[in-house]
């Protein structure tokens, strides 16, 4: 992976970064389900463990662990007479990177990124995590990251600590088309474990709706509106977001 012709203002772990990446890694994933319906849960729990190992001695040029869980549990709440479903889901989410060996730091590519669908929805992306401007390694830059600090703007610089929980309920609204959500999202994403990863916490709430089209088969289309309600200075927002969501 090559990074280059980078805008003044990127980020400084983008600058960190820049040049040829060989990043040559291995991964392990594992997954344990136990669901009452696998494509469509309305009881039970999954969890999912990956392990991704960077190395020089892979050919690569970076040295890395990064290590990250999920654990989402169902509960169906309640079933109308139609056999339609109010469930509620709960999901949470931890993950650390760390560099070793000769490396400086985890590259940009590896970091962990928070905010917008899947993670925070109500944030822009990247924007629940640092944020700076400017190339660390010029006196310019420097002056520019201090001035971004300062301000609580810039660019996402990505972390190595993650932490995610969400708590979304699910009701029908009519028929088979249409299903409602209410949800709470929240989480962040700091350098390193540290305090700051619950001082500078956020978290969202909103509602969407989740529209089976026929064109589309079973898999619905998800609409989310979402607005923080606890949020740090500069961080940018997405009201809006649209993607396709599991059948139901």
């Amino acid at each position: 992976m090559r990074i280059e012709n980078l805008a003044f203002d990127a980020a400084p772990t983008a600058f960190l970064s820049e040049g040829l990446n060989r990043n040559n890694k291995l991964g392990l994933d594992l997954g344990w389900t136990a669901v009452d319906v696998p494509i469509s849960p309305g009881n039970g729990w999954e969890a999912d463990l990956a392990y991704t190992f960077g190395g020089s001695f892979l050919g690569g040029n970076t040295n890395f662990n990064k290590l990250e869980a999920r654990l989402t549990n169902y509960t169906t709440l309640y079933t109308t007479r139609a056999g339609q479903r109010h469930i509620l889901e709960i999901t949470a989410r931890a993950g650390y990177a760390a560099e070793f060996g000769d490396s400086d730091l985890v590259p940009i590519f590896e970091r962990f990124f928070a905010g917008g669908l899947s993670t925070v929805r109500g944030f822009a992306f990247g924007e629940v995590g640092p944020r700076a401007s400017g190339n660390p390694e010029t006196a310019a830059g420097q002056a520019l990251i201090r001035e971004s600090l300062f301000y609580g703007d810039g660019e996402p610089m990505g972390g190595q600590a993650m932490v995610l929980l969400k708590a979304e309920y699910g009701f029908p609204v009519y028929e088979q088309f249409v299903r409602g959500v209410t949800f709470v999202d929240s989480g962040n994403v700091t350098e390193r474990w540290s305090p700051r990863l619950i001082d500078t916490y956020r978290i969202a709430v909103g509602f969407g709706f989740r529209v089976r089209v026929p064109f589309f088969g079973p898999t619905p289309i998800a609409l989310d509106f979402a607005w923080p309600v606890r949020k740090e200075n500069g961080d940018r927002q997405q009201v809006f977001s649209f993607t396709f969501d599991q059948p139901f």
